[in-house]
């Protein structure tokens, strides 16, 4: 399953999502941007960073990894890639990391260069299958979505979607939250026809949508490569 894209994208257009799974207060969201951001030497791209804006310049920077993939590497790669930007930065700023996993059995061993690091209260490791979806607010609860089970997967979706129903009242970010959740929907369940996916999401024919073409191209890329 291919969630970073829909994951990142949801962060993009709504970072309460980010804030609320990290359980931070709703009032730190507008003193940040999400941004994607390339560092040389050697070239590589942070996906998932919260840079603070204008008058907040002296909060935080937040990194955000979600590791939906078992990896030996994932500490050496994000904390080198933290501070090789750290590096760069034109000031000294503090910083924090959350480090998001579908399961606790994706948790890496390779910890023991780490483990001060891991320790301190600048990292943050969350395990969304611990998390009780029914005491998630909506942005939290789509990124929860990831992990729910097939047969539960329908009722909840649903259930996510009318909440977005309910407290979003622009219009615009509503169609972007409700595209993220088709998207996680086809990433999750590739083998379910598009029947099974209109019926699980309440939607008319989701061949026609955008989403949906655009969730199978990529699809087709993966699979070539």
């Amino acid at each position: 399953m291919k969630t970073d894209s829909p994951l990142y994208n949801l962060f993009s257009i709504y970072p309460s999502s980010f804030f609320q799974l990290a359980g931070l207060p709703d009032s730190a969201v507008d003193r940040y941007k999400f941004d994607s951001i390339e560092v040389s030497e050697p070239a590589f791209r942070i996906d998932g960073v919260f840079v603070p804006k204008g008058e907040a310049a002296g909060e935080p920077i937040r990194f955000c990894e979600y590791q939906f993939q078992l990896s030996d590497g994932i500490y050496r790669r994000l904390f080198g890639e933290i501070f090789l930007y750290l590096r760069h930065a034109p000031d000294d700023p503090d910083w924090h990391a959350t480090v998001i996993f579908p399961h606790r059995h994706l948790q890496t061993t390779d910890t023991d260069a780490y483990q001060m690091l891991l320790m301190s209260n600048q990292v943050r490791r969350i395990y969304l299958d611990e998390l009780d979806p029914d005491r998630l607010r909506l942005g939290a609860a789509i990124v929860q979505l990831t992990v729910e089970p097939e047969r539960s997967a329908p009722e909840r979706f649903q259930k996510v979607m009318a909440q977005a129903e309910q407290e979003i009242a622009d219009i615009s970010l509503r169609q972007d939250i409700m595209k993220v959740l088709e998207k996680l929907a086809i990433y999750k369940f590739p083998q379910l026809s598009s029947k099974e996916l209109e019926q699980m999401l309440g939607l008319g024919d989701i061949k026609q949508t955008c989403v949906y073409q655009e969730a199978q191209e990529e699809w087709t890329r993966a699979i070539a490569t």
